[in-house]
């Protein structure tokens, strides 16, 4: 059962924040906006204190409204990274995330019309996925059109529902982890999901990814519209030529 903490509390942490000359806070909570109500109330109680202070906080597309986002940019929140994990309907249902790909474009669309940054987490490698649901994934993150973009290979780990569908599968071998916590070893290496795409063909997928998302025309227009110096111009490319040679 999900127990949040108080409002007050929370508020309270960011003014002690403030006070030590703090001048943004991150919420690292995946369940922050677990309803749009929560995120009005925290914004309730930091007008109530007329704390000024930037924030931004980790979130679901399908426990947001317009109305808890503008409320959100108006008292101090600048970015929001969002959990979109997928651009198919289909592996958003494998995932059980509750949010469709409708979700994921009507809120970003409101973030941007509101002047919150966002970023998009994504995941190549679920369940089924071959390599046309992979590309049709990337082209509705292109779609999307966040101001950022986390791509990471699903990663299978102990203790997981999908962890435990690969061990049934025969996709992966049981019991590797408790071997390893039982006699540690360098060398060990985590499992991905396999079945019709290969570790070396999600990485370069990945690879291609992130080459679509960073290198288009419209991107790097707009993040030279957004670059306030020259240290950030040369930040932004070297983060840009790591990601092709990585």
């Amino acid at each position: 059962q999900h127990r949040p903490r108080d409002v007050e509390k929370v508020v309270d942490e960011m003014e002690q924040c403030l006070a030590m000359g703090y001048e943004e806070v991150h919420f690292y909570d995946d369940l922050f906006n677990i309803t749009s109500q929560r995120i009005i109330d925290i914004c309730d109680e930091i007008d109530k204190r007329k704390l000024k202070i930037a924030w931004d906080f980790r979130g679901r597309v399908n426990t947001v409204t317009h109305e808890s986002l503008r409320r959100a940019r108006n008292s101090g929140c600048r970015m929001i990274s969002f959990g979109i994990e997928a651009g198919t309907d289909k592996s958003l249902k494998v995932l059980r995330k509750g949010a469709k790909v409708s979700h994921a474009k009507q809120t970003l669309q409101w973030c941007r019309e509101l002047g919150i940054e966002t970023i998009a987490d994504y995941m190549l490698g679920l369940p089924g996925e071959d390599r046309d649901d992979v590309l049709q994934s990337i082209q509705a993150l292109i779609n999307f059109d966040p101001d950022y973009a986390q791509i990471a290979i699903l990663t299978l780990y102990p203790n997981t529902q999908v962890y435990d569908q690969a061990v049934e599968k025969g996709l992966i071998e049981g019991g590797r982890w408790q071997e390893f916590a039982r006699k540690p070893f360098i060398g060990f290496t985590v499992d991905h999901w396999e079945e019709k795409l290969t570790l070396n063909e999600l990485v370069k997928l990945q690879k291609h990814a992130y080459s679509r998302f960073y290198f288009r025309p419209k991107y790097i227009f707009r993040s030279i519209l957004k670059t306030k110096s020259l240290h950030q111009l040369k930040s932004k490319a070297f983060g840009a030529l790591k990601v092709m040679h990585a």
